[in-house]
């Protein structure tokens, strides 16, 4: 797991453990939590997280026996969600509490990602037979909203909430959602750009930022990163 900072077109590692992945913001910035498998004979993978600089060292969140992955932290940084097995978990960090349950169905569920207030958890299943994005209010997980149509994929929330981006059908989608008490709703979808060009991975593989209106993705082979502007789609190639 790296750090790539904008400003200075660096790069820092932070990860040392062994092969890590799914790296997750804290909602302060400061911290990026990974999943690390650690050395050959140690098991099962793990949930760590150090501060985003790479001073000190990686703090050991969660141990168990099965794997942990695909971490997501709720606002207030101190409770996260992740995939176990076919199932998603809650954590409440720096206790000795077991994992709560949050979705287990004969379904695979994964991708979890939690909205910026902490009301809603974005998610994948494959209950219908087809990979859809789905969202529940959190942390009682109400009734379910099929946020995609025919299909979709990495779920990821801009910093206002109001819209759910995914991808779906070969393109960038956007879904503007109307949020009730304990469910949401769909209000509209919009295509905002083929997502050919960019690298697809078994997680996530891009990110929106803060506006809303940029995001980064991986373009190529050899890992290239690109920045996609929505302002400047029209008749322009990413």
């Amino acid at each position: 797991v790296w750090v790539y900072s904008f400003a200075n077109g660096t790069a820092q590692r932070l990860s040392h453990e062994g092969p890590a992945s799914d790296p997750a913001w804290s909602r302060d910035g400061r911290e990026v939590g990974y999943s690390a498998i650690g050395e050959a004979d140690s098991g099962s993978a793990k949930l760590f997280r150090r501060a985003a600089d790479a001073t000190g060292s990686a703090e050991l969140l969660v141990s168990s026996d099965a794997d942990l992955w695909q971490m997501a932290f709720v606002p207030g940084d101190r409770e996260i969600v992740c995939l176990s097995g076919n199932d998603l978990f809650r954590f409440r960090i720096g206790s000795d509490s077991q994992p709560l349950p949050l979705l287990q169905t004969t379904a695979f569920e994964s991708q979890p990602a939690v909205s910026p207030d902490g009301r809603w958890l974005a998610y994948l299943s494959n209950e219908t037979g087809t990979r859809e994005v789905y969202v529940r209010s959190y942390p009682d997980m109400g009734p379910p909203t099929v946020v995609s149509v025919g299909g979709g994929n990495y779920p990821a929330w801009p910093a206002d909430g109001t819209e759910l981006f995914y991808w779906g059908h070969g393109q960038l989608i956007v879904a503007a959602l109307r949020q009730g008490k304990d469910r949401t709703e769909v209000v509209g979808r919009t295509e905002l750009f083929p997502t050919a060009p960019f690298q697809q991975s078994i997680n996530r593989n891009y990110d929106v930022r803060p506006n809303g209106r940029e995001f980064v993705m991986v373009r190529g082979a050899q890992g290239v990163r690109a920045v996609v502007r929505l302002g400047a789609l029209a008749g322009e190639s990413p």
